[in-house]
């Protein structure tokens, strides 16, 4: 017997996720072809990238969801801030969708 809960897509999340990379993709190339490509640019996104992605894996995963340790509260905004920048929901919902898939996946 499956646990798992049936859910219907949201189509407002469908949208977005599957819009966003295009529209970055094509406003990218808009960007360079009119303004030039920079490397400071780069970098800025590469930082971004970085401190989104750790929120989400340090932050949203191992501190909130799981607790496997004790931050700082400037580590927690840090979280925060880059966790939302991550465009993955809140901190809140996050966490709790994911102890919601480890009561169906974890095992003995």
């Amino acid at each position: 017997m499956n646990n798992e809960r049936k859910r219907e897509l949201d189509w407002v999340n469908v949208i977005f996720l599957t819009a966003t990379p295009l529209i970055a993709v094509v406003g990218v190339i808009w960007y360079v072809l009119r303004v030039g490509f920079f490397w400071s640019d780069f970098a800025l996104f590469a930082v971004l990238y970085m401190a989104a992605g750790m929120s989400i894996t340090a932050g949203y995963h191992r501190y909130f969801s799981h607790q496997t340790y004790e931050a700082h509260w400037t580590v927690k905004l840090f979280y925060l801030l880059f966790g939302a920048a991550a465009v993955e929901n809140s901190a809140l919902s996050w966490s709790s969708d994911h102890r919601y898939h480890h009561r169906f996946v974890d095992t003995d």
